[in-house]
């Protein structure tokens, strides 16, 4: 009883973006700061930018939502929906190549499910989720002959295809955008996670408790993905997911610029270090045993004030 669930990794041999990119290319395409720069130069303003400035790609996104809703004018909200789904349609599928040179996960994963649907005892692969917005997994499946039924909404599936769910919304590289909604800011995924009659997330919590389920191509970076596997898990028991991940190798030049960036770090921690011993003591430190700051705010002297003793009357 295995159950596929993809993440971005797949489809990045076929050049689509994953979520940064596609978030930071929306962002620059609706700002006119940055239509000084070639284009080559914008992505890596914006790279750098997100990185020397700590802007998350989550608030951003809901830059992006918010630019797109002012720029729009007096439209109607499902009218501002679908402009937003074909600009996203649009940036996703801008650099996309359909027939990547090597053996790609995806064509790799795409020959077992054939030779799960053709298992003599049936369907070994239950289903498949994935996080992508993309039918690349679609295209490969077709290439190798197999029927699948992409599922990107509530409606209920009657037949025996093998599914593929869209957990977080479909758009398809040709034809009609479907009608539904796209998992894309933060506000709408954490609606997608609390919500406990969520389609998307009724489906994942059952393959969790009863499959096991195989992760490709995540990060396993989304603090909700983690929390639905430990809400799921049985204590007692040992965890029956599992997770693929790519083997890095860093290449010469990438080995060296991470020598020189960390060197860089380290420099800078010594500096801070030196810095930190050298600085002159604080008041507390400096403190007597008279003085009212040794002992906290909490016990004062008058200071200036000359007290006489107290003389008995005649």
């Amino acid at each position: 009883r295995l159950v596929l669930f993809l993440g971005a990794g797949v489809s990045a041999p076929y050049g689509l973006s994953n979520w940064t990119d596609l978030v930071l290319d929306l962002l620059l395409n609706e700002s006119s700061k940055f239509e000084q720069f070639w284009p080559h130069y914008r992505k890596a303003l914006a790279l750098w930018m997100t990185d020397y400035f700590d802007f998350s790609p989550l608030a951003l996104a809901r830059v992006v939502k918010y630019k797109l809703r002012r720029s729009a004018g007096p439209i109607t909200d499902e009218q501002q929906r679908k402009e937003f789904l074909g600009l996203v349609h649009e940036s996703l599928y801008r650099s996309f190549t359909a027939n990547p040179t090597g053996t790609t996960a995806l064509s790799t994963i795409a020959n077992i499910i054939a030779r799960s649907e053709k298992a003599k005892n049936g369907r070994r692969i239950r289903a498949i989720f994935t996080a992508n917005f993309d039918n690349v997994l679609e295209m490969e499946l077709e290439k190798v002959g197999v029927k699948a039924r992409s599922v990107y909404d509530a409606t209920r599936q009657t037949d025996n295809e093998l599914q593929i769910v869209h957990v977080h919304g479909f758009l398809p590289k040709n034809g009609a955008i479907p009608d539904m909604d796209l998992v894309f800011t933060e506000d709408e995924y954490h609606r997608l996670s609390y919500s406990i009659f969520h389609w998307a997330l009724a489906d994942v919590i059952s393959s969790l408790r009863s499959s096991t389920v195989l992760f490709i191509g995540l990060s396993m970076s989304d603090p909700n993905l983690r929390r639905l596997l430990d809400a799921t898990f049985v204590r007692g028991q040992k965890p029956s997911h599992y997770l693929l991940r790519k083997d890095y190798d860093l290449p010469a030049p990438a080995r060296t610029r991470a020598i020189r960036i960390v060197n860089e770090y380290a420099e800078e921690q010594a500096r801070r270090a030196e810095r930190r011993h050298r600085r002159p003591p604080t008041r507390v430190d400096a403190a007597g045993p008279d003085d009212p700051g040794r002992h906290g705010p909490w016990r004062h002297r008058r200071v200036g004030v000359r007290h006489r003793p107290l003389r008995r009357r005649r």
